[in-house]
Formats: structure tokens, C-alpha cells, sequence
């Protein structure tokens, strides 16, 4: 089975939970950063880097600005988002090109997973909409969605679940930093209530989350309150995936 974690927006604490999720599971899982744009769960798990490889992805995708009118049927059409329009000129993102590193990454994950016959792939995936997120939620057996109570997060936590319904995976729901913001908060409850997201967890904001990052662990190797809630949160993500 495959665990999704995303957000609409950076910063939200995703990979750092995500990195406390793997602690937690420890030998049941296999791990895949898929944030490829900018990886960085190493820093916190310290893998052995024992294989590497280079990777090409194939052509940059452009736009042929003598040839385009205009008319933006490109962006229409686009499923990943990935096109844009800057002083009148519609370019491609190219970030969005990094689809395909996603899948040969998920494709090592799974592949080490039936070798060493561990039962779950969690994929770090990246923040936006764009086509890496859409490479590493495809197949997901459960999209877990880690937000924030602000304006941002909140806008940002909508797009993302608009994605994650076309493909029809079952969702869960990390507010992140809940007490930041009550009115937001209870803005986020009631999106979360009427679309049918799963209530994963509320964190409140601990200095000792970012006190971990600092000297490269997880919150769940840290002395502080929310340990016992993170790890409430990794069981009830397995209960829900389970369930699915």
C-alpha cells in the first residue's frame, strides 16, 4: 500500500511530519522524498547514499512564441497547471518537467519494498499541484493533505484537494500550527467537515519541533508534548489506510 503526503503550500512542517511517520513505522516502510525539486529529508533520516545515478527526463517542454497567438487554449488544456501567462506571454513552467524523476523514484520505492517485503511506501511529495504532485499521488491508496491555519493555507489546502478528488483517493487531514489562528482554524474545520477529509490531527505550535529540525531528528526522537500526538496521528493514518 501507498501513503501520499502533500501540501498546497511550503512550509507547512510536511516533510518534517513525514520524516517522524518513517521513525515511527521504522522497518514496516520504505521511504521515498519525492519533493525532487528540493529534497531534503535526508538531513533529518540520514540515509547511506549507497546508489546514485544520473537522471534525464527527456526535452524541455517550450513554447514557440513566434507561433503562439495568444489564445491560451494551452493553459486550458494543461492538466498539471503547469502554464503561464507573464506579461502577456505564456511560458511553461519548468518546474513541472520533473514529473518523470517522480516516477522513477516511486518506482525504486516500490520495487525495494516487494524485494525486502516491507508493507507500506510512504512518498514525500512536493508542495503545489503542479506535475510532480500529480506523479506522486497517482496510485496512492491514501492522500494525507498537511496545512495551516492561515489564509494561505487554507486557499492552498483547497486547490490541492480539488486535485486529489479527480483521481478519487481517499484523503486525510494534518493541521499543522493549529493555534495560529482561530478564526482560520475553524474555517479549515468546517472545509474539512464538508468535503468528507478525514480529521488526522491537530498540532499546536511547539518550539521543540523546530528545536529537532535544528539538530537533525524528528519530533518523535525530541522531549516534547507532541510526540504522543504525532504518533496518535501515524495510527490513525494507518488505521484509515487500512481501511481503504
Amino acid at each position: 500500500m501507498k501513503v501520499a503526503i502533500a501540501n498546497g503550500k511550503g512550509g507547512t512542517g510536511k516533510t518534517s511530519l513525514a520524516a517522524a511517520f518513517a521513525v515511527l513505522a521504522g522497518p514496516q516502510i520504505v521511504v521515498a522524498d519525492c519533493d525532487v525539486d528540493a529534497a531534503d529529508m535526508h538531513l533529518l533520516l540520514a540515509p547511506d547514499f549507497a546508489d546514485g545515478e544520473d537522471f534525464h527526463g527527456g526535452e524541455l517542454a517550450v513554447i514557440d512564441q513566434q507561433a503562439c497567438n495568444g489564445c491560451g487554449g494551452c493553459a486550458e488544456v494543461c492538466r498539471y497547471g503547469a502554464i503561464r501567462e507573464v506579461n502577456g506571454n505564456f511560458t511553461v513552467d519548468e518546474s513541472d518537467n520533473s514529473g518523470k524523476l517522480v516516477a522513477k523514484v516511486k518506482h525504486e520505492a516500490r520495487t525495494a519494498a516487494e524485494q525486502e517485503d516491507r508493507k507500506l511506501v510512504l512518498v514525500d511529495g512536493s508542495p503545489g499541484i503542479g506535475c510532480p504532485v500529480v506523479s506522486s499521488l497517482s496510485g496512492a491508496d491514501l492522500m494525507v493533505l498537511v496545512t495551516e491555519p492561515t489564509v494561505a493555507g487554507l486557499h492552498d489546502l483547497k486547490r490541492v484537494h480539488e486535485l486529489v478528488e479527480r483521481f478519487g483517493i481517499p484523503c486525510g487531514c494534518i493541521v499543522n500550527k493549529c493555534d495560529l489562528n482561530a478564526d482560520v482554524l475553524a474555517q479549515l474545520r468546517r472545509f474539512r467537515t464538508k468535503t468528507g477529509i478525514a480529521d488526522l490531527a491537530e498540532l499546536p505550535y511547539d518550539e521543540q519541533f523546530t528545536a529537532a529540525v535544528t539538530a537533525g531528528r524528528t519530533i518523535v526522537e525530541q522531549d516534547s508534548a507532541l510526540k504522543g500526538q504525532v504518533s496518535d496521528c501515524w495510527r490513525a493514518i494507518t488505521t484509515l489506510v487500512a481501511a481503504n
